[in-house]
């Protein structure tokens, strides 16, 4: 329905431009061997606009990216079941619930080391931390998911458990209110 390839490796996100969606489509060129897999996918206010003619501009992406501006909310899990990891890397980014309804749909992240992100992933087990600008390293974690499937497929799962028992609705609630407590005294 969105137009997205079934039998491409989808790695995108849901954000805002300035998420690293720039830096993803310009580690492309380090993924030889893998290219013709990856099909690229952003949704967000402006991102056709603001990202559309950077895509314009290297013909080695065309077709391979799908470019949408914000989409209802009720499709998100739909388009969140198509790709196959999410990648997000922000310069600063204090906690977000993309990444946390990523993980919950047993995603593999790979984000910025932000003091959310930090927060939200296990490094190496639950999803992959990456120095923003690093694009050797955020090739590495690319290729790391796509050389590895079942890995990819573990990391997710722990992604998933991770939202259950650390990020759900009550679980936060509790959090807040000990905070609370201790801070009154």
């Amino acid at each position: 329905r969105h137009g997205l390839p079934r039998d491409a490796f989808i790695v995108g996100s849901f954000a805002r431009r300035g998420k690293g969606q720039r830096m993803l489509l310009e580690t492309d060129s380090l993924l030889a061997g893998h290219r013709e897999r990856l099909h690229y996918f952003f949704a967000g206010e402006f991102i056709p606009e603001r990202i559309g003619p950077f895509v314009a501009e290297r013909p080695a992406l065309e077709g391979r990216v799908t470019l949408k501006d914000l989409v209802p909310y009720e499709e998100v899990p739909e388009l969140l079941s198509a790709m196959n990891a999410v990648v997000m890397l922000p310069k600063r980014e204090p906690f977000s619930n993309s990444v946390i309804e990523a993980m919950a749909m047993a995603k593999p992240v790979i984000l910025s080391r932000t003091l959310g992100n930090i927060e939200a992933v296990e490094d190496g087990r639950s999803g992959m931390l990456i120095d923003r600008g690093d694009r050797k390293a955020l090739a590495a974690a690319l290729r790391r998911l796509l050389e590895n499937p079942k890995e990819a497929e573990e990391m997710g799962r722990a992604a998933s458990a991770r939202v259950r028992t650390r990020f759900t609705e009550a679980v936060m609630m509790d959090g807040m209110e000990a905070l609370w407590r201790k801070l009154a005294g």
